[in-house]
């Protein structure tokens, strides 16, 4: 019997997110974070939220 692949969910806090590289003044685009999020697991969703104002 084959194995399935794992799969898996990102999900990205905005705030956190904005906050975290501002403070550290990091420039990055949304593309280069998946980049550096992809794993060995299938990638079914990715969830960017944040709260309204």
């Amino acid at each position: 019997m084959e194995k399935k692949q794992e799969r898996a969910s990102i999900f990205i806090d905005g705030s956190n997110l904005y906050h975290n590289l501002k403070r550290n003044n990091i420039k990055i685009s949304f593309e280069e974070i998946i980049e550096c999020l992809e794993t060995k697991r299938e990638i079914i969703g990715i969830f960017y939220y944040t709260a309204e104002l």
